[in-house]
């Protein structure tokens, strides 16, 4: 990350056209009306929101134990990830801005009691939910909440995998 920030580039700028190469592929193998999804946890929780917002060919998104604000963060010294040190983001934007670039289409936002990366979740979903009421997509905004911690544990994995069945099927 350091070593692209002095040259000029991001992290997350790298990241995410990795993965928009590799939605070209997936659309290259798949039928034309296959909906292809982004699915991640932590740093690829981050990671989804941003591909989410800026490829409208992901037809949905679930990012687990990584929503949380920029404001919340530096409130309360949580570290960044890497792909999160865009100079001068926090200024203009927030991370419920990613949300609001992803709607009208799915979206599932997973947060913890005991995960300090998604601390103010249920606060950014909230503040999301006016976009997907107002383009008539209340439904494709959902928030899980669990009371465990940061890890992927196996009752999240699995409600993660029924709602990302279920987005598979509606397509």
């Amino acid at each position: 990350m350091a070593h692209r920030l002095v040259y000029g580039d991001l992290l997350i700028r790298k990241v995410v056209a990795d993965c928009a190469a590799a939605v070209s592929v997936l659309q290259g193998f798949t039928a034309p009306e296959a909906r292809i999804g982004a699915i991640g946890h932590s740093m690829g929780g981050n990671l989804v929101l941003f591909l989410g917002a800026l490829d409208p060919r992901v037809a949905f998104t679930c990012s687990s134990g990584a929503l949380c604000s920029y404001r919340y963060k530096q409130a309360r010294g949580i570290g960044l990830e890497f792909g999160l040190v865009i100079p001068g983001f926090a200024r203009q934007f927030e991370v419920v801005d990613l949300l609001r670039c992803i709607a009208p289409r799915p979206v599932l936002v997973v947060s913890a009691d005991g995960d300090p990366n998604s601390g103010d979740a249920a606060d950014v979903v909230s503040a999301a939910r006016g976009t997907f009421e107002a383009l008539g997509a209340s439904e494709c905004l959902a928030h899980l909440h669990v009371g465990s911690g940061h890890a992927l544990d196996l009752p999240r994995f699995d409600a993660i995998l029924d709602w990302t069945m279920r987005q598979i099927a509606a397509g």
